[in-house]
This record gives C-alpha cells, sequence and structure tokens, in this order.
C-alpha cells in the first residue's frame, strides 16, 4: 500500500507555480502589495512594494480591510484607459484634435500646435485633456477678428 501511495505522489502531474506538493504553496509573478503599521486614524500604512502610501478601507462581510490606495490608483487609471468612451463624430478642421497622449509627462501631439505641453482635468467620471495653445489661439483669433470689424 505504501509503495503505490509513492508512486502516486511520483508520478503526479507538475503544474507550473507549484512548489512542493502541497497546493496551497504556490508562486505568482505579481508582486502583493501587503500592509504593514496600518493606521486607521490617518488611513496610512507602509506597502511592501509601495513603502508609505495611503490606504483604503473596504467591508467585506462583517471585517474590515484595508487595501494599498496606489495600487488601487494604478489599477484604476489602466481600467478607465482601456475603457475609455470611443469618440465617433468628426472635428471641425479649426479643432486641436489630441493624439501621442503621455499623461505622465503631460504631453500630446496636438493636430494644429504639434508637440505640446497639456492641461489635464479630473470630473466626476472624466479626464479632460487640453492643448495649452487652444485657448491662446482662438482667443487670439477673436481679438484679431475685433479688430478687422472695429477698423
Amino acid at each position: 500500500m505504501n509503495q503505490l501511495n509513492l508512486w502516486d505522489k511520483q508520478n503526479q502531474p507538475t503544474i507550473p507555480g507549484m512548489i512542493g506538493t502541497s497546493p496551497m504553496a504556490r508562486t505568482s509573478s505579481t508582486p502583493i502589495h501587503s500592509l504593514s503599521q496600518i493606521d486607521p486614524q490617518y488611513m496610512t500604512a507602509i506597502c511592501a512594494i509601495c513603502g508609505p502610501t495611503d490606504i483604503r478601507k473596504r467591508r467585506i462581510r462583517k471585517s474590515t480591510v484595508y487595501i494599498c490606495a496606489t495600487k488601487k490608483r494604478a489599477y484604476a487609471l489602466e481600467y478607465r484607459r482601456r475603457h475609455a468612451p470611443v469618440v465617433r463624430w468628426t472635428y471641425p478642421p479649426t479643432a486641436h484634435v489630441l493624439s501621442n497622449i503621455d499623461d505622465e509627462n503631460r504631453t500630446v501631439t496636438c493636430s494644429r500646435c504639434g508637440p505640446v505641453k497639456i492641461y489635464i482635468s479630473r470630473h466626476k467620471n472624466s479626464i479632460s485633456r487640453r492643448c495649452s495653445k487652444a485657448n491662446i489661439l482662438s482667443v487670439r483669433q477673436a481679438q484679431e477678428r475685433r479688430k478687422k470689424a472695429s477698423s
């Protein structure tokens, strides 16, 4: 009987990510944001990955769980980028259509101005990005029109 059990253990199929024979002992390539020194009053903690960070409170059933806010923000940003609504209208030829958006450096390629800095404003359910020269150009054009009309 012992020889049969030994044969079963030796001939078990190997599963990638398994260490030893325990199904609970698994490795993962994703880092775990475990928190220590949690301060619920100031909502701060020390994350194993991010270092000192803000935390968010989640109520799961009857217990309270704290999560790393830096991880939550990064996940939410990626989710919003992936699930951004597709805009299907045409722009007038005078519009500042933005492409090659880099939110970290706050730079874009504008269809009228070329590579420029942008203004980013976050609203409740959306993020607005505007060419930094768009307002200046429209103001200058309006001033020129007024000058021509008044002369």
